[in-house]
Formats: structure tokens, sequence, C-alpha cells
């Protein structure tokens, strides 16, 4: 008997010090979670998504300045602007801008830099070939201009900008190259534009 006395005992104080554990095991995810431990963290949950990054709208925002600076013909600081926005989110619009800022500035070899970049982050872009055509033609280099005004017309063929482009460039690079007028004097091959060359009447490809 003695011993089944002891036995309902040891049950009674360990039932006592189960409960105890629970009670405090419960205060203690109730309390504040000290200082740099979250009270997530201590209650094994997983740690809540970080708050929303704000960088692309703050990106958004210094190329909307940039694009103010732009139109009132602070060149400098709207390359500046369109730097930064970059800087913080990198994207085809602000780095197509960036272009036509740089070459405002006088500086077409950042120009053609930025809208490299404009066409790596969105090659299908007309606007962002029509940048390279700008900037290339700015470095002196009209055969490469009117390739890239001519990718830019065949992106939007319903942009009248573009065309006027092309057929400017057209006028540059035919005067060293003889091509005759897009459309008429060039071909096709593997899905590639090849400049035609006007010889005798006959087309050749350059």
């Amino acid at each position: 008997m003695h011993a089944h006395v002891r036995l309902a005992q040891a049950n009674s104080e360990a039932a006592t010090a189960r409960s105890a554990v629970a009670a405090w095991a419960a205060a203690s995810l109730a309390r504040p979670a000290p200082v740099g431990r979250p009270a997530r963290a201590r209650a094994g949950l997983a740690p809540p998504p970080p708050p929303h990054d704000d960088a692309t709208t703050t990106a958004d925002t210094l190329r909307l300045k940039g694009n103010e600076a732009f139109a009132s013909g602070d060149w400098e600081a709207a390359a500046a602007l369109y730097a930064s926005s970059l800087a913080l989110s990198p994207t085809a619009p602000a780095a197509a801008n960036h272009s036509a800022a740089c070459l405002r500035c006088g500086d077409p070899t950042a120009a053609l830099a930025s809208a490299d970049t404009a066409l790596a982050l969105r090659p299908d872009w007309a606007k962002a070939h029509a940048r390279r055509a700008a900037a290339l033609a700015a470095c002196g280099d009209d055969v490469g201009a009117f390739l890239a005004w001519d990718v830019a017309v065949r992106c939007e063929p319903g942009e009248p900008g573009w065309a006027t482009g092309r057929q400017a460039a057209l006028g540059a690079a035919g005067a060293v190259r003889g091509w005759r007028v897009p459309g008429v004097g060039q071909s096709e091959e593997a899905g590639r534009l090849v400049p035609v060359v006007v010889v005798g009447g006959e087309g050749e490809c350059a």
C-alpha cells in the first residue's frame, strides 16, 4: 500500500510540474519580446515579410523630376536625375531618357551607352532603338544610325518620327554606301536586315 501511495504522490507531483511548465510557457509567450528578439521568432513563427521596398517608387519619382528638368532645358540636371533613378532601379525609360539628356549635353558616347542599356532591358522597344540611332549619328556612325532607325521603324511602323530619322540617316549613309530607299533597296536574311548597295542598278548584299 505504501508503494501505491508513493506512486500516486509522484504522479501528482509530475502533473503539477507539467502544469507549471505549461503556465510558464504561456506567460512567456504573452510577455513583450525583449529588444532584438521579435515575438514571432520567440513563438517559433517565421518572421514577417520585410516592408515594401520603395526604391522603385523613388526611382520613378527621380525619373519624373528628370522629365521636368529635360522639358525646361536643363539637360545636365535631367541627366543627373536619370542617372540617380537608374542607380536605384534600372528601367528602360530612365535609360532611354538618360541617353537623350546626355546627347543634349554633348556626350554621344554616354548617350550610346545608355541607349544600349535601355535595349538590354527592353530589346523590342522602338524608342530605345531610336535613342541608339541618334547617339550613333552623333558619334559619326551614319550606317549604324540608319540600321538602328530601321529597327525602330520595324518595331513601331506607325510612328512617323522613326521613318523621318531613318530617311535622314539614309541620306548621310547613302553618301558613303550608295544605299537605296528602305523597302526597295534592302533584303532579309535569317531575319536580319541586310543593307543592299546599289551597283549598276542591281542590288548586292554588302
